[in-house]
């Protein structure tokens, strides 16, 4: 039986030889004229906006607003300025509290205001290791960093900053707080006796106030281990291990000769060397004690920089 050809529509080319011809109700005369099923060109996508030229006198960000953003954000924080104002509190009220001790003696050494200093600076050190490590790890901690190189892609630059407000922060405090510390316990305990070596130049006092805050400003080394361990806890549990442990080893192994070395170029041995005190009967040399703690800090920044480089956040 043979199927009866449906009538050709208007416009409609007839079947070729051996093409079965289309369904009743399908095709270009259902849907439309011929030219709505001609092939479409692709269209071309949309291209990416024409930056923009920046304005007169503009510039890309450097160093400087990598700087301001991290001086902002230690501001913001309420952990920064509570480091520092506990700092400058400890150092300056053990001081002078240990320097009424000394007030009702009818003799004190005309040194003596200088030692009675030296807790104040060995509890700043301890102090100044969860500051330098939060200033970083919270960061890790909140995702801010990740927003930080999203705006800042150059990470080199805000590991820079980080250090530079760091250095800067601890070295001016410690010097102020030093210097009004011993300010403080010398006018309570000003010293009535002594020989006239006994009294105190002006090089033992900048050794002192400075010496001890360049000492203090080597939590560049906490910085570093933050940038490391990206972990608040674990950062400042090693940092603290490295600052007391190496004292504590040395008063074991007191009877050698390395035990004694390894107390007096330790971090609490060395601060309180700056003030004139002689915990283990033998001071260190001030330039290697500043030269030690110097180089491990400058090897672990090395390290810092090349993982907050490569790695992902």
């Amino acid at each position: 039986m043979s199927q009866s050809t449906p009538p050709l529509a208007p416009g409609q080319a007839p079947p070729s030889a051996g093409t079965a011809p289309a369904p009743a109700g399908f095709g270009p005369a259902a849907y439309g004229p011929a030219a709505a099923w001609a092939p479409q060109q692709p269209q071309p996508r949309p291209s990416a906006p024409a930056p923009q030229p920046q304005a007169a006198g503009a510039r890309a960000p450097g160093l400087g607003g990598a700087l301001a953003s991290e001086w902002i954000k230690l501001w913001s924080t309420r952990s920064g300025y509570s480091l520092m104002a506990v700092l400058a509190l400890l150092s300056l009220g053990s001081s002078c509290l240990l320097a009424t001790h000394y007030s009702g003696e009818s003799q004190v050494f005309y040194y003596q205001f200088l030692e009675v200093a030296s807790p104040g600076a060995v509890l700043a050190v301890f102090l100044t290791v969860p500051f330098s490590a939060l200033v970083i790890t919270s960061d890790y901690g909140t995702g801010m960093l990740r927003t930080t190189f999203i705006v800042s892609p150059r990470r080199a630059r805000v590991l820079t900053a980080k250090a530079l407000i760091v250095f800067g922060v601890i070295f001016v405090l410690g010097s102020v707080s030093s210097g009004l510390t011993l300010l403080l316990t010398h006018t309570v305990i000003p010293g009535n006796f002594g020989v006239a070596t006994d009294r105190v130049s002006s090089d033992q006092l900048g050794k002192a106030v400075f010496g001890s805050a360049l000492y203090l400003a080597l939590g560049l080394l906490t910085l570093a281990l933050g940038a490391i361990l990206r972990h608040s806890a674990g950062t400042i549990t090693l940092m603290l291990g490295l600052v007391f442990l190496p004292f504590v080893g040395g008063i074991f192994a007191g009877h050698y000769t390395w035990g004694t070395d390894l107390m007096a170029y330790s971090p609490i041995g060395a601060v309180t060397s700056f003030f004139g005190v002689d915990l283990v009967g033998t001071m260190g040399n001030t330039t290697l004690s500043l030269a030690i703690p110097g180089g491990f800090a400058a090897l672990a920044l090395c390290c810092a920089y090349v993982l907050v480089t490569t790695r992902d956040v």
